[in-house]
């Protein structure tokens, strides 16, 4: 998770693909959950929001907790809808990335207004 964290902070601008920075956090934050408990994946959640919180400006700990709670979603949801197959895991990625952006973006928004 640190490693990843690293890689993202410090290579990570240098690798662009289509003009974006791939999330290594948030991708294991989400492949984690869907593998393990609701508990563990509450607490990786969290960890890895308030280290990519670190690396970035705006209110510590926001981060941290939007990605704890997606972090629960997905491991809820893949209760009922995991069955190891890797093209769920790639569009679970996607689709949680894009809720987890959204969210993001949303909470950005009533800050500043």
């Amino acid at each position: 998770m640190v490693l990843l964290f690293v890689f993202q902070t410090s290579a990570g601008p240098y690798i662009k693909i289509f003009g974006v920075i791939p999330g290594l956090i948030l991708t294991f934050t989400i492949c984690y959950s869907l593998t393990n408990s609701t508990f563990k994946s509450a607490a990786v959640g969290l960890v890895c929001g308030l280290l990519t919180d670190s690396a970035t400006s705006g209110a510590f700990g926001l981060d941290g907790l939007i990605v704890m709670y997606l972090a629960i979603a997905v491991s809820y949801f893949s209760r009922k809808f995991y069955h190891e197959n890797k093209l769920f895991v790639i569009c679970s990625v996607m689709l949680f990335t894009v809720i987890y952006e959204t969210v993001s973006m949303g909470v950005a928004v009533l800050m500043v207004s």
